[in-house]
């Protein structure tokens, strides 16, 4: 599942955040033996007028005050004529620089507006330099509201998932953009910091400690995790094809977590004989017992949050080998450059039930049958039906079709803002039927009121008793 949360601001002043937060401390050359940055490339048209390449952000965390230090310097390239820029950032700024100079700046709503001394040009490569500071509880928890964000865990610790764009570091408006992303973070000895990407030795500091990570393949700057916890073990392993995974266990969770780490080396190995071969540089799963059981599992391009006590998809056994799969199958699709719930959450809750078909024998046409019988169809979503219109689709153009159909649109689709159409598209090349009229009844258009798809689509020979 990945959840998205709307976030709310608590207004107060950079004095007051400010209370208990040292200096960021010694500066800790960037260590680049975890590769260099990369310049992203668009295939979606920005929305922002700019086009950011790469963020280099480093965080320093007080874990009594639960506050960010941060500075982030984003390198951006102009796209149109603009008189400022635009950036998320939900924690107030306490200095903007554009290519070394002072810039004039002003913060409204999650909006940190930035006005250069002269008019920027397009084309221009220009660096924003942000300094900024406060509380992600105080900016993300707001009164009666449901925001888990800035999730606490049992042991102490935090984890930062949800939303994090404009939260960790000043952020592209345009959600879409697709930057690299080197972060630094400086916690107190004896706690543990994780975020996405290769990871570089930790460095000591004083009494604190340094830890670095490259994302060198542009992503979504939301798709930025970060966590922090005292009671928090590690452990590193790699995947069949040599992909780096590192482990991070939460005080508590580390004996559940371990038996489902055990399982994904063979998830892995199985979906990519479904996707292709594993597409990242390295994967970071935690395992963690949260205050608050909603908090949803989350993943973030090369990076899976699991809740140890989430229920997931309305069943009510903790976190399943199958949900794993479900998380790690994100890791793939997340390749999808446009915002596509059916990419991004049929396929994987469809893979649920082809895990349990594969390796726990599962009878899916019973599966089917039974769940199809109990669906309230003006209430439905991705979660609820993803898994059973996948499958009838599965079996309406064939497995043969539908395996190659995957693994022609992925490494070749999935990049356009139209993927959804692209694998429609795939699967019609490669069963010779036109599906049409499925899509239309099974995966109607965004925003499009929930309705039962018609007998000849949900009640096809082979489904009926």
């Amino acid at each position: 599942m990945c959840a998205k949360r709307t976030l709310y601001v608590s207004v107060m002043t950079a004095a007051t955040l400010l209370a208990g937060l040292g200096p960021i401390g010694t500066a800790v050359a960037a260590d680049r033996s975890v590769g260099p940055a990369a310049e992203a490339e668009e295939t979606v048209q920005s929305t922002s007028g700019y086009h950011v390449n790469s963020y280099d952000v480093r965080l320093d965390y007080n874990p009594a005050k639960e506050t960010l230090l941060g500075e982030a310097t984003l390198d951006l390239v102009v796209k149109e004529w603009r008189d400022a820029l635009d950036l998320r950032l939900q924690l107030p700024a306490r200095s903007v620089q554009i290519d070394g100079k002072a810039a004039t700046f002003s913060a409204d709503k999650g909006t940190l507006h930035v006005k250069p001394v002269a008019r920027l040009s397009p084309g221009r490569h220009v660096k924003v330099h942000v300094a900024y500071a406060g509380s992600p509880r105080r900016t993300l928890d707001d009164p009666g509201e449901d925001n888990l964000a800035w999730a606490a865990t049992k042991d102490g610790g935090h984890y930062l998932a949800l939303e994090t764009a404009g939260v960790l570091f000043p952020a592209n408006s345009d959600d879409a953009d697709r930057s690299a992303v080197h972060l630094q973070a400086r916690v107190p000895d004896g706690w543990t910091a994780i975020s996405n990407g290769r990871a570089g030795t930790p460095v000591k500091d004083g009494d604190h400690k340094v830890y670095r990570w490259a994302n060198r393949e542009p992503m979504r700057a939301g798709y930025v995790h970060f966590g922090v916890g005292n009671k928090w073990t590690e452990s590193d392993t790699k995947l069949p094809d040599g992909t780096p995974v590192h482990f991070v266990y939460g005080s508590g969770a580390e004996g559940r977590g371990r038996k489902l780490a055990e399982a994904l080396g063979e998830a892995a190995s199985w979906e990519a004989s479904i996707f292709g071969k594993y597409r990242h540089d390295s994967l970071t799963v935690s395992f963690l017992d949260f205050e608050d059981p909603n908090v949803p599992n989350v993943t973030g391009w090369n990076t899976i949050s699991m809740g140890m006590e989430y229920p997931g998809d309305a069943e009510t056994q903790p976190v399943t080998q199958d949900i794993l799969v479900h998380e790690l199958a994100h890791t793939w699709l997340e390749a999808v450059q446009a915002k596509d719930d059916y990419v991004e959450e049929t396929i994987p809750t469809y893979l649920q039930w082809a895990w349990k078909e594969k390796f726990r024998k599962a009878d899916l046409v019973t599966m089917y049958r039974d769940k199809v019988k109990k669906i309230q169809w003006q209430h439905t979503n991705v979660y609820t039906t993803g898994d059973v219109a996948m499958y009838a689709l599965r079996r309406l153009v064939g497995d043969n079709a539908f395996d190659r159909a995957l693994k022609d649109w992925l490494p070749n689709h999935a990049d356009r803002p139209t993927a959804w159409d692209a694998f429609r598209t795939s699967l019609e090349k490669h069963s010779g039927k036109d599906l049409k009229p499925f899509f239309a009844g099974w995966f109607p258009p965004e925003g499009t009121k929930p309705a039962y798809p018609g007998d000849d689509l949900v009640w096809p020979a082979w489904a009926k008793d």
